[in-house]
């Protein structure tokens, strides 16, 4: 049977009316996001802590709030890990994927049509997340401009938790347990960060770091806020050639083109190998 689009969008449909019905707790979750940013706003702002970016110091504590704490942080991994764990572990741990795998369907179908609907449900949740900030910060502090703030930041939000559910649908299609899943998310996660964390200490930034996965997620939301900032900034970067070492000054431009290359080719490699395990997986 060949492969149908239509057919894999059958899939994506399905799959959006199992995620429907956790609507409360992605509800939730985006709730508790967002009075946790308005509180940390509040005590940045009332504490007098803020970082300069010319658009005021309302705006400043958001983005620092959004990008330190929020964005760059755990909670894509655990937002991005949580919803797409559903994908293909907890239906191998429940059985449930059976009625569909019994279905006039390819793996492959199955497969991508998960992926698809996944990696709208993150778009629509990324959107509504910075959205809701965004209107938030214009009805307290009124019309600035910042607006053009929403795409970087919605674009990198929605990269990073991209990333951790393709490592999630990867981990469940092996694992084929949510919880166990989940440990090995986390177990990935901090151990690459920690292992990137004594590199850099060690050998300082440098450019191949963009092209470690879950590494270089942390990296993608300041890469962007840097080229918007100033798209003809240069950033200093680490290099060691033949024992010689030193600090040089490359374009905004190159480390965000860099950070969106090394991002892309971790989702494409996780969907892939989730893809390869999928396809050859046996159901009990």
């Amino acid at each position: 049977m060949e492969f149908s689009l239509k057919r894999a969008w059958a899939v994506s449909i399905y799959e959006f009316k199992w995620d429907v019905k956790k609507s409360k707790v992605i509800f939730a979750l985006g709730l508790v996001v967002t009075i946790a940013i308005l509180g940390a706003i509040s005590y940045r702002t009332f504490a007098g802590n803020s970082v300069s970016s010319g658009t005021g110091y309302l705006w400043d504590s958001i983005i620092v709030v959004i990008t330190n704490d929020f964005l760059s942080g755990v909670f894509p991994m655990v937002l991005g890990g949580l919803i797409a764990v559903d994908s293909l572990a907890w239906e191998f741990d429940k059985g449930t994927i059976l009625p569909l795998m019994a279905q006039p369907l390819t793996r492959a179908e199955i497969y991508f049509g998960k992926v698809l609907e996944k990696f709208l449900v993150l778009l629509g949740i990324s959107l509504l997340i910075v959205g809701i900030v965004l209107g938030l910060a214009e009805a307290v502090a009124g019309t600035q401009n910042y607006l053009l703030w929403t795409v970087p930041v919605a674009l990198a939000f929605m990269l990073e938790l991209m990333v951790f559910a393709s490592l999630s649908i990867f981990l469940g299609s092996i694992i084929k347990s949510s919880g166990f899943t989940i440990i090995a998310l986390l177990a990935a996660f901090f151990a690459l960060l920690i292992a990137t964390i004594i590199a850099q200490i060690k050998l300082g930034f440098q450019l191949w770091i963009t092209f470690v996965p879950l590494a270089n997620v942390n990296l993608i939301q300041g890469s962007l806020n840097a080229y918007f900032r100033n798209p003809a900034a240069e950033l200093p970067v680490n290099y060691n050639v033949g024992g010689v070492s030193g600090v040089s000054y490359v374009p905004a431009s190159l480390v965000l083109s860099y950070s969106l290359l090394g991002v892309l080719l971790s989702i494409v490699i996780f969907i892939a190998m989730g893809y390869a395990v999928f396809r050859k997986s046996e159901v009990r």
